[in-house]
């Protein structure tokens, strides 16, 4: 690939009470133009947006100016060498010798408008006539700035206007809220000094250094959880905060259960993949039920959160008995759905409750470890795949007792399981919508509804057994599926049993084997049928 260099003349400009360090106050700034994203640490970054769409950074005479830019939460100190900003499309407008500027400030509050300047980097990209297209991505290095843990912004804008326009088109989402660690900004096109919030900017704020190369990463660390205190984090949420390609994030034993969500947004990378190292622990969205009050005879306890939801007594889920709506047993669910009463000898104690959304929630990022975790009590997914990703891999997982699936995968994820099970979910594993999973040495078995369903998505499946399932075992459709050594085990009953409330909710009552459609394109026979 023709690789464009640019060099723009840096002023860095230094605020006494805020520590900024660099490695030398001006000097010239390096940029360039790459294909693909770039392997660098990503300290914080956005870089895959479930929906994408382009904005632009213009100065045009006559339509007025527009500054883009994104505000950013630093968790943990770091020095920052690099930014690299993705392109969404190329413009007719882009010149390469406009003069422009790169802003960090502190965010001001809770306002759009930039706060206090951290550095200003200035000067006229030269020396390269290919011109940005849709992927590419423009990456600037400079001189060191120290970011503190705190919230900060970042600015891209032209410094002069141009005869014909200047105009670069950044790649951004189209879903406001979908970068949960700032908001994007831009300025009035009418007024260049006001800004606004916009949707997030894709980008990356890196470490690595000048001239180590782009795959230039921190030595990698163990991150320690443990919530009874004594390691490194006392929660799954700070570590995952933390982390940077090439960290182990591990949970110490006998530490769980941990009643939160697991969301790592950090990205690793091929040769330092962010690690989750869950040692057997449970990650779970169930909270325990408290709250029972003796009326009468029995014991009554109202629900805290919606129905529908998923209910444990020690440790067993409650099913709905398909034909009446009432639990099997254990307890007498209300007209209302919102409070049990227990049947005579069951004990207040030892109940539990969904009340979180997601356990493991992986969403737009790429290569990650997951190995030895255990994941319930979601109201939707226990592992809950979306966006786009690579090389994702889970290694000895199990997810169980979710509303929706034990594990499910979409959009352009591609994912391997090596060993895992999936139980007591309304359906197993239901993977959708170009997604492509590899997955050996897995059980799927005692869901209330399906246990394996692929849609319009590709597998490689391998020693994977299917069985006792209230619906269907295996649904392919629009599906193409590689597979050896696949099993699917038919429970004896012969209609519905459970009452499910996601994908599986009022369809086919009758257990099969397999049921596949004309789209699909199987590659190793029929599995074996029992």
């Amino acid at each position: 690939m023709n690789t464009p260099r640019f060099f723009i003349s840096a002023a860095l400009l230094l605020l006494a009470w805020l520590p900024v360090t660099a490695a030398e106050t001006t000097g010239e700034l390096e940029g360039s133009l790459v294909s693909g994203e770039p392997q660098l640490v990503q300290n914080v970054a956005f870089t895959t947006p479930s929906k994408s769409g382009g904005m632009r950074v213009f100065w045009i005479e006559g339509q007025g100016r527009r500054d883009i830019g994104q505000q950013f939460t630093v968790e943990t100190a770091f020095e920052a060498h690099q930014l690299a900003i993705q392109i969404n499309a190329g413009t007719d407008g882009f010149d390469a010798k406009a003069p422009m500027k790169l802003t960090f400030a502190k965010v001001d509050g809770g306002r759009a408008q930039p706060g206090d300047v951290l550095a200003e980097f200035t000067g006229t990209l030269s020396g390269g006539s290919e011109k940005p297209s849709s992927g590419k991505w423009l990456v600037f290095s400079f001189p060191a700035v120290e970011f503190q843990p705190g919230r900060y912004v970042f600015l891209l804008q032209y410094t002069e206007p141009g005869a014909k326009g200047r105009s670069l088109v950044l790649n951004v989402s189209t879903v406001a809220n979908d970068y949960a660690q700032g908001k994007g900004v831009m300025s009035d096109s009418s007024d260049p000094d006001k800004f606004n919030f916009g949707v997030p900017v894709c980008f990356i704020l890196s470490s690595s250094l000048p001239g180590s190369g782009q795959g230039a990463s921190l030595e990698p660390r163990t991150l320690k959880v443990d919530q009874r205190g004594g390691a490194d984090y006392t929660s799954l949420q700070a570590a995952a905060a933390a982390a940077r390609p090439g960290d182990i994030i591990s949970l110490a034993p006998g530490s769980g259960p941990y009643r939160e969500a697991l969301e790592v947004t950090q990205s690793g990378t091929a040769n330092a993949p962010i690690i989750i190292e869950g040692n057997g622990e449970l990650i779970t969205g169930f909270d325990p039920l408290t709250g029972f009050q003796k009326q009468g005879d029995a014991y009554v306890c109202a629900i805290p959160v919606p129905f529908p939801y998923v209910l444990t007594y020690q440790g067993e889920r409650l099913r709905q008995d398909a034909a009446t709506g009432q639990f099997s047993k254990y307890a007498e669910l209300s007209e209302d759905k919102q409070s049990i009463r227990l049947l005579p000898g069951v004990s207040p104690e030892g109940w539990e409750v969904s009340t979180r959304t997601y356990v493991v929630k992986i969403w737009n990022v790429s290569h990650h470890l997951y190995r030895n975790l255990r994941a319930s009590g979601a109201l939707n997914d226990g592992f809950n795949l979306h966006g786009v990703g690579d090389d994702l891999v889970f290694e000895n997982i199990e997810g169980f007792h979710c509303l929706d699936e034990g594990f499910s995968a979409h959009d352009d994820i591609r994912c391997e399981i090596r060993k895992g099970a999936f139980y007591g979910n309304d359906n197993g594993l239901v993977n959708i919508a170009r997604s492509f999973m590899a997955a050996s040495d897995v059980d799927i078995y005692d869901n209330l509804g399906w246990g394996l369903y692929l849609l319009e998505c590709g597998a490689t499946l391998d020693n994977v057994t299917v069985r006792d399932n209230g619906l269907a075992q295996i649904i392919l459709a629009d599906a193409d599926v590689t597979w050896t050594r696949v099993t699917a085990a038919t429970p004896a009953w012969t209609t519905r049993r459970w009452v499910t409330y996601k994908e599986s909710a009022g369809k086919e009552a009758q257990p099969h084997p397999l049921v596949t459609d004309s789209r699909t394109k199987l590659d190793g026979g029929l599995p074996t049928l029992l």
